[in-house]
């Protein structure tokens, strides 16, 4: 009983002491790591800003390629969320929002991970003459978690830097060799590239539309579109689109496009489609959508040049919701050529 005695009574005082030392730490945690990179500000910062394509560089998403990732409908710019789930400790579950965006300089993202929120993590992107320095920062804070966790906490602090500065250095090695790989492409005074996309699987409504009613009869069949979707216990998997089949004067074939998870069985007026993986000519257009028209010459123009061949009817993917950024300035949409590979 004695040895008893004398094991509750060393817990105990371990228990004490721990929450006597956490007393005089710090609340707050920082870890920082830098890079240099021969590239131009915007090639780093689309490797950021946007969290699809984190999947190429982020060193966790490399730990553990059985995680499932959930992409909110905006996953680029601000407002961007996403979350994971990891059965590999060294990955775990959250989620992280981007809460503050300055275009080629600064990307600032709220974490919670494994439920515990109060943690930071920013992206300085600074020219330094023809180069740029990115810097990654961690802070966390234990004011947000519950008081039983926090002394164990300020004591996890101190060995962050050498946990977690390892990642930050491999995933930074990686983002810079994607963007010193970057090749500028302008089409029409807009940032293009050619990718490989993944099939999807979309729900749409098709119409002929007169130019001065586009607006109003998208936003009758997006309404409607998610209204099904929410009925149908659908998953949304991208930001609404359009399918432009043709134009003839101010008369326009197109329809209003939602992508979704599996093959959906529809009734008119809506019909289930899929568009294959492959290819395609992307021009990232800035600016307000009735303004977009000659990007379409200026696209299929690049595309005979290049001797391209065009597979399919252009598309436009609303990246920015209209609702959460009234600059239209500021408005992104892809303007999307699938072409043959």
């Amino acid at each position: 009983m004695k040895a008893l005695k004398y094991i509750g009574l060393t817990i105990i005082g371990l228990i004490g002491l721990i929450l006597l030392i956490s007393v005089f730490l710090p609340s707050n945690n920082h870890i920082e790591r830098s890079v240099v990179i021969d590239a131009k500000p915007k090639h780093v910062f689309e490797l950021i800003n946007n969290f699809k394509a984190w999947t190429k560089w982020s060193p966790w998403h490399k730990k553990d390629t059985n995680a499932t990732y959930e992409y909110a409908t905006i996953y680029e710019g601000m407002g961007a969320s996403y979350s994971w789930k990891s059965n590999n400790p060294d990955v775990g579950n959250g989620n992280m929002k981007i809460v503050n965006v300055i275009p080629n300089e600064k990307i600032d993202i709220e974490l919670t991970l494994n439920d515990f929120g109060g943690t930071r993590a920013d992206f300085d992107i600074v020219q330094q003459g023809d180069k740029v320095k990115l810097t990654w920062n961690f802070d966390s804070d234990t004011k947000s978690l519950p008081l039983y966790w926090v002394p164990i906490s300020k004591i996890f602090g101190l060995f962050m830097d050498g946990l977690l500065g390892p990642d930050y250095e491999a995933g930074l090695k990686s983002i810079k060799i994607l963007a010193e790989s970057k090749t500028d492409l302008e089409i029409g005074g807009f940032e293009a590239e050619i990718r490989v996309a993944s099939p999807l699987n979309y729900l749409g409504i098709r119409n002929q539309i007169q130019e001065s009613e586009i607006s109003k009869k998208l936003d009758e069949n997006y309404t409607f579109l998610l209204d099904l979707i929410k009925q149908l216990s659908a998953k949304q998997t991208c930001p609404p689109f359009t399918i432009n089949y043709a134009a003839k004067g101010n008369l326009f074939d197109m329809a209003a496009c939602i992508g979704v998870e599996g093959e959906l069985s529809t009734t008119t007026p809506v019909f289930a489609g899929k568009i294959e993986g492959g290819k395609q000519l992307v021009i990232k257009y800035k600016g307000a959508y009735d303004k977009m028209g000659p990007l379409y010459s200026e696209g299929f123009k690049y595309i005979i040049q290049n001797n391209l061949k065009a597979s399919g009817a252009p598309m436009e993917f609303y990246i920015t919701d209209p609702m959460l950024e009234k600059d239209t300035n500021q408005w992104l949409t892809e303007v999307v050529f699938p072409l043959k590979d």
